[in-house]
C-alpha cells in the first residue's frame, strides 16, 4: 500500500483563516471542508491509507491547529505527524 506524503509549511498556518485555504490546496480537501478544527480533524482521521504529514516552521504554526493535528494523529493509526522547527 502506497503511503501518502504532504509537506505543509507551519508559516501559512499562522491566521486560522488563511491556514484552513492553505491546507485545503495543499492537501487537496473537498469543496464541502468546513475550514474550521473539527472539519480539520474529521478529515485526518478519515485517512484510511498511511499518512504521513510533515510541518516544517512548525513554530510559526496556530497552536490549536498543531493540537488538531496531533490529537488526529492519535485517533488514527494510519495517520503520522512529524512537526519540526
Amino acid at each position: 500500500m502506497t503511503t501518502n506524503v504532504y509537506e505543509l509549511d507551519g508559516s501559512q498556518m499562522r491566521d486560522r483563516t488563511a491556514a484552513h485555504d492553505y491546507l485545503m490546496e495543499a492537501m487537496g480537501f473537498p469543496a464541502w471542508y468546513g475550514k474550521n478544527l473539527d472539519a480539520l480533524f474529521d478529515l485526518l482521521t478519515a485517512f484510511g491509507a498511511p499518512t504521513m504529514i510533515f510541518i516544517e516552521c512548525a513554530d510559526d504554526a496556530d497552536e490549536e491547529i498543531l493540537k488538531v493535528f496531533s490529537d488526529a494523529m492519535e485517533e488514527n493509526e494510519q495517520l503520522t505527524v512529524i512537526m519540526e522547527d
